[in-house]
């Protein structure tokens, strides 16, 4: 009797996204959950600060392993000009939320929002009635699906960050 032949498997594409904090990967672990697609594996990578400089040379080292990549991070730091020529001429994407992520976040939740990180982090742990919004659980409270459907039309960073975890990685290459 000859030998089955096992059906090969299709390898997936991986997506990168790269980000700088725990409220950042907890936020995205949702959308991933939410949006990701069977013909792409999301990698999620916190790298739990470090400034945006390394952040983005770690996300321009990682290019060659993955078909997108992604750097999600706040804008509370001057990001050096060459650093965003590189990171173009790679094509990695570049989010950017001003000042920080808890002003995309409550911008979502069409709450009021302040021009300094401090004052942002505040009034979304008000919102999210805890200091501890590092919990996916928090977010998945705060943020159903319904509710990001309906704002990413809305809110620039949230419609890019939906595109690129549903594939749709060809809409926002080399772009910030």
């Amino acid at each position: 009797m000859a030998p089955r032949k096992r059906k090969a498997r299709a390898v997936r594409k991986t997506i990168l996204i790269v980000t700088e904090g725990h409220v950042e990967y907890a936020f995205l672990s949702l959308l991933k959950e939410y949006y990701s697609v069977k013909e792409y594996k999301i990698n999620l990578d916190n790298r739990r600060g470090g400034g945006p400089e390394i952040i983005i040379n770690h996300a321009i080292n990682e290019k060659l392993s993955h078909a997108c990549v992604t750097v999600f991070l706040d804008g509370d730091v001057k990001i050096p000009d060459a650093v965003l020529r590189r990171a173009k001429n790679e094509k990695i994407d570049i989010i950017i939320n001003t000042p920080c992520i808890e002003s995309t976040l409550l911008r979502i939740l069409e709450q009021p929002c302040y021009d300094t990180t401090p004052q942002c982090k505040g009034k979304f742990e008000e919102v999210a009635g805890t200091k501890k919004t590092t919990s996916k659980e928090v977010h998945r409270r705060l943020f159903p699906k319904e509710i990001i459907e309906s704002k990413k039309a809305g809110v620039n960073e949230l419609e890019k960050i939906v595109n690129i975890i549903s594939g749709n990685i060809g809409k926002n290459q080399g772009s910030s």
